[in-house]
């Protein structure tokens, strides 16, 4: 066989970076399908906060309660209550978030919600403080400087939701990050919030989470657009005290794939925990539906012909429709180029229920003209053709 030409070489390694990209993706979306149509996250972490020593005019524990119950009874999240400390309250705090944040091994397929409820304030600095009691003369008075521990939130791998039912709270501190970061707030940075009741911020996030809990999943923006309605219908009474309005922030989001965090109740069913995945470069039963062919193999026809995977591995998808895309790139792309992780998600947000997703490189056209002969002819008329291009081949 005579030696491969600079065409032929260049061609070889296009293909294998293909190849190695389309392996990459087919790894990282594997666990996913088949998709339940709800959500695209794997696991769903809650986190509500409070102070150990409550202010008795300030009994957020009556409404955290039931938070905590929506969360792990309507929507199954996995939910913890967890008590600030008045000893090293900001350092304990700090490694609790960094702890928290850790979770799952910090996947950005994770969503990590954090709630507040207590006293908050902004200090000198315009950052926003965390304080178990109003006075700060007061010898038992504690506080948190949440500004810096919020960052860490903001540069988690993981999707972030925070919700604040605190005075001056509504701030946005960065628009860097890597996951998306999302902000509600009981109200803006210079006013004070609901008090605890019918009117609390924490009240009415409550009532909306459970009736739009039976419904298609939801985006953050939804949620936060019907406590505002909620909390607009209200009429002041004769002392002339008005609610204060909500505030929504997007802190972070990844410029490439602008995408909100979407809410839904999480499915367990036996479907979905016992469906099998196929990770592409391990060792397993079934041939990639593209050629695994080497990088020093003939990329001749015959040696197409001879690397047509066994469909017969498929038995289990006959029957089930199928929808093929082809992407056609504008240009060579590097491995760094095409973003492995940012293609993951975008076909995780696909809005259709999958059994399974293949991906495959761009071969060469007639090898999808095999692929489909194969998946067409008998199995006898495949080895009849594979005898014959054998024989003219070699």
């Amino acid at each position: 066989m005579p030696p491969p030409t600079a065409a032929e070489i260049d061609f070889r390694h296009e293909l294998a970076l293909h190849r190695d990209t389309a392996r990459k993706i087919q790894v990282d979306i594997d666990d996913f399908f088949p998709n339940d149509g709800k959500t695209r996250y794997s696991n769903a972490y809650v986190l509500l906060l409070c102070w150990a020593d409550e202010e008795p005019k300030l009994p957020v524990s009556l409404e955290l309660d039931r938070l905590q119950d929506v969360f792990s009874g309507w929507y199954g999240f996995s939910t913890e209550k967890w008590e600030i400390p008045l000893e090293s309250s900001h350092n304990k705090l700090a490694a609790k978030i960094m702890e928290f944040i850790e979770l799952g091994d910090d996947s950005r397929r994770d969503l990590k919600i954090i709630y507040y409820g207590g006293h908050g304030m902004l200090n000198k600095g315009r950052q926003p403080v965390w304080m178990n009691l109003p006075d700060s003369k007061d010898k038992a008075f504690r506080h948190v400087v949440w500004g810096g521990i919020q960052t860490n939130l903001e540069q988690a791998q993981s999707d972030v939701l925070i919700l604040l039912d605190c005075c001056e709270s509504g701030t946005a501190n960065t628009d860097f990050g890597c996951g998306t970061t999302e902000l509600i707030a009981a109200c803006g940075f210079d006013a004070a919030a609901n008090p605890v009741g019918s009117d609390s911020f924490t009240h009415n996030l409550i009532e909306e989470l459970i009736d739009l809990s039976g419904g298609a999943p939801f985006t953050v923006s939804l949620l936060y657009n019907n406590i505002l309605s909620r909390l607009s219908k209200w009429m002041p009474d004769r002392s002339g005290v008005k609610r204060k309005s909500p505030v929504h922030v997007t802190l972070t989001q990844n410029s490439k794939l602008p995408r909100p965090i979407q809410l839904s109740p999480r499915l367990v069913s036996s479907t979905l925990s016992s469906k099998s995945t196929v990770s592409v470069g391990e060792s397993n039963t079934r041939t990639p539906l593209a050629p695994n062919l080497e990088d020093n193999r003939d990329w001749s026809l015959g040696a197409c012909l001879t690397s047509i995977p066994d469909m017969s591995c498929y038995s289990d998808l006959k029957g089930l429709p199928r929808l093929a895309v082809n992407i056609w790139l504008q240009k060579p792309m590097s491995l760094v180029d095409l973003q492995v992780e940012t293609m993951g998600d975008w076909i995780r947000m696909m809005p259709v229920l999958a059994e399974r997703v293949q991906i495959g490189p761009g071969v060469v056209d007639y090898c999808n003209l095999f692929k489909f002969i194969q998946e067409t002819f008998p199995e006898y008329v495949l080895w009849l053709l594979r005898s014959l291009f054998m024989l003219i081949c070699y």
